[in-house]
Formats: structure tokens, sequence, C-alpha cells
């Protein structure tokens, strides 16, 4: 379908037209391999801190009933069409805002069982340490598209930190990469 025809339908409310920016379906855009380690640990999950809303996050909520689910989105627009499409994210509490939100939500929320690290955004590396000081020890931390090599300085931080790998398939020949690190209980 071409794009005009996509934006006439879009303007009658009607969204068909399959781009990655207008997909929105209740799973998170991964690979079933790279979504079934990051249920196992939400499953077990109660407070968990997500940077990207979306699919994963209408997935989560789902996934997991018991759990707070908060998710920080920095792109406006994003985050409204989310929200408007998918009435499961109204069990979530999906902030708009960047790191600056992250840091200001370690003065008041922290412990979180799971920190997932998704989406597109120049600050995940910076999401990506500072959900480390806001995860509990014992707690997940998950980095999907991990083989971008400007998150590699954040994951070695986490790992001299004493982050431990539980799974990284960066050498993979897959497309996207995930790394699961584990904070160690004290």
């Amino acid at each position: 379908m071409s794009n005009r025809a996509c934006n006439l339908l879009a303007d009658d409310g009607l969204d068909l037209c399959w781009t990655y920016e207008n997909q929105f379906r209740p799973f998170p855009y991964m690979i079933i391999a790279h979504a079934a380690r990051i249920a196992a640990e939400a499953l077990g999950a109660t407070r968990i801190l997500e940077y990207g809303c979306g699919g994963s996050t209408v997935w989560l909520c789902i996934l997991c009933p018991h759990a707070q689910i908060t998710s920080v989105e920095h792109d406006e627009a994003w985050r409204t069409r989310t929200m408007r499409l998918w009435s499961a994210l109204a069990r979530a509490e999906v902030l708009l805002g960047s790191i600056s939100l992250i840091e200001a939500l370690g003065d008041v929320q922290s412990n979180f069982d799971l920190v997932i690290v998704d989406g597109k955004s120049d600050e995940r590396p910076a999401m990506m340490l500072q959900g480390w000081t806001l995860l509990r020890p014992g707690g997940s931390l998950f980095l999907h598209d991990a083989q971008r090599p400007a998150y590699h300085d954040a994951i070695n931080q986490l790992i001299t930190q004493g982050g431990l790998y539980v799974y990284d398939d960066r050498d993979s020949p897959t497309q996207a990469a995930l790394v699961h690190l584990l904070k160690p209980a004290v």
C-alpha cells in the first residue's frame, strides 16, 4: 500500500499499514527466544521497570497481572498512540520522560525486580546504568538490541560493578541480541 493511501486511512482512524512505527501488537518486537527469557523472569516479578513502551508493555500487563509495571517513554507521540490503542496499558504507569525522569524515580521508587531496556533512544546506555541502580539485589536487567556497539561500554560498566552474565547472544547470527544481567544479592 502506498504512503498516501496509508495516510488517508490513518486520517479516517484506520491504521492498516504495517511499518515498525505503526505496528502495535501485544507482544514485544523481538524473537520468541528473547521474549521467553524475559517472560521467565517477569512471571516472578512484583515490580517491573521498562524503558520504551509499546507491544512489550501490553504483553507485560497481560503476562503479569500481579505486577506493578512502570514504563518510561521518551517519545510523546508514540506514548499517546500506544495508550490510545491498548486498553491493557491502563494497568501500567506509562510515564513520558527521559533519563532525568528515571533519576527522579530513584528518589521515590527503588527495588525493582526486573528492568527492561528496549526501544529506540540515544539514552539507552544511560537508562541501563540508571536502571541498574533501581534494581534490587537479585534482580535482573535485560537489554534488547544489545549488539549495537553504542551499548557495549554500559554493559561493561555493569559487569565491573558486579553484574553477572546470565545470557548474552551478541555473538549469535541473529539480527538482534539480548543481554541478561543479574545483580548479585548482597
